[in-house]
């Protein structure tokens, strides 16, 4: 169990160290912690604005509340 609790603090900390540009992006995040989690991961502003997604297969998608596309906005 500690041995999977490590790998996975290493694959966020290799995310946000091994970056190339200054900014990380929401979808590469999203990616990795759908990977990690297992689950769907979203992540959205204060106004409502999608700004990552990442979708874990063998989870349902809520796409009612979601569109295709980042830089949409929840329940449009």
């Amino acid at each position: 169990m500690s041995v999977q609790l490590l790998d996975k603090t290493r694959k966020i900390n290799k995310l946000l160290h091994n970056n190339h540009s200054q900014r990380v992006e929401f979808n590469d995040i999203c990616a990795v912690l759908s990977g990690i989690l297992e689950s769907n991961i979203l992540v959205i502003s204060k106004k409502g604005k999608v700004l990552g997604t990442g979708f874990c297969d063998g989870v349902d998608r809520i796409d009612e509340l979601i569109f295709d596309k980042v830089g949409g906005f929840v329940d449009q």
